[in-house]
C-alpha cells in the first residue's frame, strides 16, 4: 500500500482571485481608505487589511500620518498583484520577480524652517500672492534654479494659477491655495506634495 503523505497548504494569495481584485481596485483608486476597498465587496476587511499592510510595508502604499488617514499607491509595479506570504508578511512582485524586502518610509518630516530655500520661498509667495520667478529672486537672493524647481512643483500640485505673461515674458502666478505659514514640503521621487497646514498630500 501507498504511504499517506500530508502537505501543509501554502499560505500565500498567489493566484488569489480577492488578492488580484484588491490590487486592481487599489491601481484603480490609487488613494484610497480601506473601507473604500472594503465597500467594493472584492474581499473581507480582514484580507484587505492583511494585503494593505504587507504592501505597505514592503513600500508600495503609503499612509498619511493622521487620524484615519489615507493610503497612496506610490510603487505600481504593474498588472499582476505583489503574493504575501500569510505566515511571515514577506511580498513577492511578480511583474519584477523579485522578492520585495520591508522599506521604511520617513515621510514627511518636520516642516522645513522658515529660514530654508522652501521656507524663504513659501513666506515669499504668500507675501507677494501675484508674483514671477525674478520676484521671488529679488524677496530671498536665492538662484533660479531652486525658485524653478519649487514654483514648477506647487504649480503642478494646484497651488497657484498662471496669470499670463509679464513684459519680459516671464510666467505670473497668482497664488490660489495658501494653507498657512508652514512651506509645503515637495517629493519629487513620489510626485507629492505634503502640507503640513491642512494635513493633505497633493499629487503632483
Amino acid at each position: 500500500m501507498g504511504e499517506k503523505r500530508y502537505f501543509q497548504k501554502t499560505h500565500q494569495s498567489a493566484g488569489d482571485p480577492a488578492a488580484v481584485q484588491i490590487w486592481r481596485c487599489i491601481r484603480e483608486l490609487r488613494v484610497f481608505r480601506q473601507q473604500d476597498v472594503v465597500d467594493t465587496g472584492v474581499a473581507t476587511g480582514k484580507w484587505i487589511s492583511l494585503h494593505v499592510n504587507a504592501w505597505m510595508e514592503a513600500g508600495y502604499l503609503w499612509r498619511e500620518p493622521v487620524r484615519q488617514g489615507r493610503y497612496w499607491l506610490v510603487r505600481d509595479t504593474g498588472q499582476l498583484a505583489p503574493t504575501v506570504d500569510v505566515s511571515t508578511g514577506r511580498v513577492f512582485d511578480p511583474n519584477r520577480n523579485e522578492a520585495m524586502p520591508p522599506v521604511t518610509r520617513v515621510w514627511p518630516g518636520p516642516p522645513q524652517a522658515s529660514c530654508s530655500v522652501q521656507g524663504k520661498l513659501w513666506r515669499s509667495m504668500r507675501i507677494l500672492s501675484q508674483f514671477c520667478r525674478g520676484d521671488l529672486q529679488e524677496a530671498t537672493e536665492l538662484k533660479a534654479e531652486p525658485c524653478d524647481r519649487y514654483l514648477k512643483a506647487l504649480l503642478r500640485a494646484g497651488y497657484f494659477r498662471l496669470m499670463g505673461e509679464n513684459a519680459m515674458g516671464y510666467p505670473v502666478y497668482l497664488l490660489t491655495r495658501d494653507t498657512g505659514p508652514m512651506p509645503p514640503t515637495v517629493h519629487n521621487g513620489w510626485k507629492l506634495v505634503w502640507d503640513h497646514n491642512d494635513e493633505l498630500v497633493y499629487e503632483m
